[in-house]
């Protein structure tokens, strides 16, 4: 439809990244059809146009039409002359997000020259594209070349106070910070839809380049080869959501190391119930909230790793310090007996972790089923040298009488998911000095990993905890210095 005067067309395939589009051989109009009989081949490997273009489209995947390929209809009228009569178009990305070739597309052709960017439908257009196993390969690319971030649901137990000052806006945002001074920041949210069982969709995510040379590239390399490189995600209240209108500290956070991730070998997705989403701590420590938040970022970390342009301490983890003056503290398998509330089934359950008093550290959040396990991937180092919090409170320990003074203790903890509330399911302990004066076996910096008992507030076994060591010889300048 709206050939007129036309007798016959071509159509010309322009694809990303291509200065030179090809065209069809002109085909005759009977009816208002014409067969066009094309096929071509475009290579797509290492080093071409099209996959360059199409690599960059992925980094941007909010604009799915960077990786479109455009069909210009052109219409020939009995004297040659070339009239542009509409234009079809299919995004690459779709291929993957069908995971499947096209062998029968029937696309569109939207009239063009009317003044609009979306014209009148004019006709329809059989294409047939298969390039699924190269855009696979693409994205693969791409994946290592970027970090992602998605804000998809806020939680609160209960809205936040309101501000403080006459006429700050009472609306709070999320706010993602990510390494290399870069950011995603959520939509304005009402305190009151992030206090319910929903609560409030974000609908917020972004790619962040990660090549080397990039932004976030550097400051990776400066952050995971010191172990303090993190997300950190916050809650905060009016302006746009980049500090708090009222001047404070933001209303909760919560923290994801990508150090953690890389060691785990997992990508953290997005949680779509509140029992698995990242617990959020106010300025106090206390839970007051969940943020469903997906990070992708493990093939990007491994890419920068291979690629030599980061180098990763292991272990790895918040605070690592110089060689031979960090402690970490690895959790493995947290199993809880049936006795644990055996009439519910799998509940949020985290642990708190107390290193003599110098910070408590949260793992993050797994379901867990009484008479079952789960893996709570939880590895963090502890900076111990001369001038660190933890020298100075193991010296104290070492000197006190009393010998839980030395013990890392650590807390379990179990929501109940028909009322939400919290409640302590038990305790497992593990003294410092155990692990100083344990004899020397074969690598005689660490301690394997030893399932310590979780013993319940009235001294009962509940359950168990699987804890390995590491930096014995970064503890003994404390031990000398208590001696």
């Amino acid at each position: 439809r709206g050939a007129a005067g036309a007798v016959q067309v071509q159509v010309e395939v322009d694809l990303p990244g291509d200065d030179e589009p090809l065209r069809t051989a002109p085909a005759p109009l009977k009816k208002g059809s014409a067969v066009l009989g094309f096929r071509r081949s475009y290579p797509m490997g290492v080093g071409t146009a099209l996959r360059a273009a199409v690599a960059e489209a992925l980094l941007t995947e909010d604009n799915k039409e960077d990786s479109d390929v455009l069909f210009v209809v052109v219409g020939l009228g009995k004297d040659g002359q070339e009239t542009e009569l509409g234009v079809a178009s299919y995004s690459l990305e779709e291929l993957l997000d069908a995971q499947a070739d096209q062998p029968r597309l029937q696309l569109e052709v939207r009239a063009t020259g009317v003044g609009a960017a979306d014209g009148p439908k004019i006709g329809d257009l059989t294409v047939s594209i298969s390039a699924l196993a190269a855009m696979r390969a693409i994205d693969a690319e791409a994946d290592s070349a970027s970090l992602g971030i998605e804000l998809a649901t806020l939680r609160l137990k209960r809205p936040p106070k309101p501000p403080s000052t006459p006429g700050a806006s009472a609306a709070i945002h999320v706010h993602a910070a990510v390494p290399g001074g870069l950011s995603l920041l959520s939509a304005p949210i009402e305190p009151s839809a992030a206090a319910t069982a929903a609560g409030a969709p974000l609908r917020a995510r972004k790619d962040f380049d990660s090549r080397p040379g990039s932004a976030l590239a550097e400051a990776l390399a400066q952050g995971l080869g010191g172990g303090a490189a993190e997300i950190v995600f916050s809650v905060r209240r009016g302006g746009d959501g980049r500090r708090s209108s009222s001047g404070g500290a933001d209303l909760a956070t919560a923290t994801v190391s990508l150090a953690q991730l890389l060691a785990s070998g997992r990508d953290l997705p997005a949680a779509k119930t509140a029992a698995a989403a990242l617990p959020l701590l106010d300025p106090n420590g206390k839970v007051v909230g969940s943020l469903s938040a997906g990070v992708r970022a493990v093939a990007a970390l491994r890419a920068l790793s291979a690629a030599a342009a980061l180098v990763i301490s292991a272990p790895s983890g918040p605070g690592v310090g110089a060689a031979g003056t960090s402690l970490t503290v690895t959790l493995g398998e947290l199993r809880l007996d049936a006795s644990v509330d055996a009439s519910r089934g799998p509940s949020a359950t985290w642990v708190v972790v107390d290193v003599l008093g110098t910070g408590d550290a949260l793992t993050p959040q797994v379901a867990v089923r009484p008479g079952a396990a789960a893996d709570l991937a939880f590895d963090r180092t502890y900076a111990c040298g001369p001038d660190s919090a933890l020298h100075s409170a193991l010296v104290a320990a070492l000197r006190s009488p009393e010998e839980e003074d030395a013990e890392i203790a650590f807390h379990v903890v179990r929501r109940d998911e028909a009322t939400g509330r919290e409640a302590p399911v038990g305790t497992a302990r593990y003294n410092l000095e155990d692990f100083l004066h344990a004899p020397a076996k074969g690598a005689s910096d660490r301690m394997p990993p030893t399932a310590l008992p979780i013993l319940s507030p009235s001294a009962t076994p509940v359950g168990s905890l699987t804890l390995s060591l590491s930096g014995r010889s970064a503890l003994a300048p404390a031990a000398a210095a208590a001696a």
